[in-house]
């Protein structure tokens, strides 16, 4: 598991054995509940009740994973803090493992039990109000500051590439329609002669999505990081978190792009996600590929449609996410038509830019579709890929 993504995750998070010892947990975790050994050393209660829950049987929850049941902690300072708790179970080596994960709503209960205070003592608390409006807007406040945060570490996680890799020229940007974004880009250098590109779009957009981009990215990270091959870590990636996306109604789209520069090929495995455009620079033409395969998280197993692609010297290829295509103007008119035409245009006219050019230009041109009043309906991502000379790479035995 990513350590900085264990560590800072909002919520605590800690993993235990089949005897209930705590192996690891992070940061909020601890702030919470401080160095406890097991998990059976934390006293639950019942939120209305206040009586204490039962205690858990671990091969029971290993095989009936638990969501969202909220629990009551009375803290070392006598302070109530509810608890919205979780668990996923995985096998490390021949051990069980159970992972909690703590989502602190004492915040949420206590918007909620301001509202309900305000609508039911409306025609006598009018002086009051203008400061739970105060209140509110300072809580808004400080929730926009956590996600800015949370923004500031998807940024670090998913960092804008540019980059040389033999004979090509790879660059890519992701902009959030929120302060965070349901879009992921994924570089990996396996070896010498291949580079592996993922990008995903996860359904919807904002802080939900958000989320399954760190969980994607820890998943891609631990089967890319055991060399499995391309179409084994998108099996691998739909193993992990195919009860999570079903369960939440979320579903994502994957593409995998795997380039070898001794072969010169570019290798594609599509999970749903829309089909990549090849610009021709010497036929200042543009073909859209073949797109196929099904989004992850519909069905138990992965179904992705693989195909081979070549780039001349001069050539791009443009991969997206549908944030681009299917962003609208006043009129409702999508972009789509207007980026093939762009795109075309680049081949004609912008032969020697460089993908990160390439991509600047189309973000204008989409920013002038929908105005600059208007903000971005969905994330949108781009990753340009350019060959830039022929093969020349060779493996010295």
């Amino acid at each position: 598991m990513n350590k900085d993504f264990f560590e800072y995750v909002p919520e605590g998070l800690a993993i235990i054995d089949e005897n209930y010892d705590i192996i690891c947990s992070n940061i909020r975790f601890k702030s919470h509940f401080g160095n406890i050994k097991k998990l059976t050393d934390l006293v639950l209660l019942d939120r209305k009740t206040r009586g204490q829950l039962p205690a858990f049987e671990f091969d029971k929850s290993f095989n009936n994973p638990l969501n969202d049941m909220e629990a009551l902690y009375v803290n070392e300072n006598n302070a109530d803090l509810f608890f919205s708790i979780s668990h996923t179970s995985f096998m490390e080596g021949n051990e069980k493992r159970l992972c909690f994960a703590f989502k602190n709503i004492t915040n949420f209960l206590y918007y909620v039990d301001i509202f309900e205070q305000l609508y039911n003592g409306m025609s006598t608390q009018t002086i009051k109000l203008d400061k739970l409006i105060k209140e509110l807007k300072r809580r808004d406040n400080e929730v926009q500051r956590q996600l800015l945060l949370a923004q500031d570490i998807q940024k670090k996680l998913f960092p804008r590439i540019r980059t040389l890799f033999g004979n090509y020229e790879i660059a890519s940007k992701i902009t959030p329609a929120n302060q965070v974004s349901g879009d992921i880009v994924f570089f990996f250098e396996r070896d010498q002669t291949h580079i592996d590109i993922i990008t995903a779009d996860i359904t919807g957009h904002g802080i939900p999505s958000a989320l399954i981009t760190m969980l994607l990215r820890t998943s891609l990270q631990n089967a890319i990081n055991a060399k499995h091959s391309p179409s084994q870590v998108l099996k691998d990636i739909n193993n992990d978190l195919y009860d999570i996306f079903s369960n939440a109604g979320i579903f994502a789209t994957i593409m995998y792009c795997q380039i070898d520069i001794l072969s010169d090929e570019i290798t594609i495995f599509n999970c749903g996600h829309p089909a990549p455009f090849h610009l021709h620079s010497s036929k200042f033409s543009l073909e859209q590929k073949e797109s196929g395969g099904t989004m992850l998280g519909v069905t138990e197993e992965v179904d992705y449609y693989q195909q081979v692609l070549r780039l001349d010297v001069g050539d791009f290829m443009f991969i997206i996410t549908d944030g681009i295509t299917e962003a609208m103007n006043e009129n409702n008119v999508f972009f789509e038509d207007t980026f093939n035409d762009l795109l075309v245009d680049i081949s004609k006219n912008h032969s020697d830019f460089t993908p990160i050019q390439a991509i600047h230009f189309l973000l204008n041109k989409l920013n002038e579709h929908i105005g600059e009043q208007k903000s971005y309906s969905d994330d949108v991502t781009i990753i340009c890929i350019k060959k830039i000379k022929e093969k020349s790479f060779s493996i010295t035995e």
